[in-house]
């Protein structure tokens, strides 16, 4: 193509060295032009989702969730999945003294990172509430760790070894629910210790 275009400076009138800096320049300049509207148009769509699906609870919604404690008595009940839920995936509670069960001046909550469940954290967070003497709260955030709906012919073995479900994980985990189930945690947390790390 470059010769193509060189053949063609008589036709322009151009020198050989401006045809070839011209034949550099402007498709640069084409794809920075290009990364400067991909920017643009990602700030608009992020205002955009921010609007229809805004992250941010309001201040009364978080302060009833962690004002309003959970009886430490309640807190197992509470946390129990209503969901079908791969094993070893669901939200749980790791006593610092499993036979008393007590509130410690501490309690470890361990938030997974995103398509994780708490088996990501394993054995690590254990280990830091062990150290410190703490209750320690595995949460499962929306969508997470999901088990797929039973299957006609499925065994009891592939439901409890079956993959987690993708779909659940694209429509529970929204922004709003995110934030809500850290909250929620939160105010688990504020029922198992004094402090929360």
């Amino acid at each position: 193509m470059l010769r193509a275009i060189i053949k063609r400076r008589s036709t322009l009138g151009l020198p050989t060295s401006t045809v070839v800096i011209l034949t550099v320049l402007v498709p640069l300049t084409a794809l920075k032009a290009i990364l400067h509207l991909k920017t643009y148009f990602g700030r608009i769509l992020r205002k955009f989702i921010s609007i229809v699906d805004a992250v941010v609870p309001t201040r009364q919604e978080v302060s009833r969730a962690l004002l309003e404690p959970i009886p430490l008595n309640q807190v197992e009940e509470y946390i129990q999945e209503k969901e079908l839920v791969v094993e070893g995936a669901e939200r749980k509670i790791h006593w610092n003294d499993h036979t008393r069960k007590e509130k410690t001046s501490i309690c470890v909550v361990f938030l997974h990172g995103w398509s994780a469940c708490a088996q990501e954290g394993r054995p690590v967070v254990g280990r830091i509430a062990n150290h410190l003497n703490a209750n320690l709260f595995c949460a499962r955030l929306p969508g997470h760790g999901r088990q797929r709906k039973v299957q006609p012919g499925w065994s009891d073995n592939a439901i409890s070894r079956g993959p987690p479900c993708g779909e659940a994980l694209l429509n529970e985990a929204k922004p709003i629910e995110l934030f809500q189930s850290a909250v929620e945690s939160l105010r688990v947390g504020l029922t198992l210790g004094d402090k929360i790390l």
